[in-house]
């Protein structure tokens, strides 16, 4: 195997990849982006945010979660959700 064929069967297995994510996470979304909810740990303080985005952990989609500031506007504060915490749409 050559150095060229290495290379063009990594770059197909990446793309493969990548389309395979995506597709899991298409089919296994729960919360889509630019929805507002109410991140409630497990303590019982909760923060508000927006979904921005969803990565997957292990074998769950979890939502990327924002702070909302007082204003309405997003901060550039990520929300942490752990397995543990409760989330609701707002």
């Amino acid at each position: 195997m050559k150095k060229e064929e290495y290379i063009e069967k990594r770059n197909a297995l990446e793309q493969q990849m990548k389309a395979l994510r995506t597709e899991y996470i298409e089919t296994n979304i729960k919360y889509p982006v630019g929805t507002r909810v109410r991140v409630t740990e497990r303590n019982g303080n909760f923060r508000d945010g927006e979904v921005t985005g969803q990565i997957i952990d292990y074998d769950k989609v979890v939502p990327l979660v924002f702070q909302i500031k007082k204003d309405g506007t997003l901060s550039k504060r990520r929300i942490l959700v752990f397995p543990s915490d409760s989330i609701e749409t707002l």
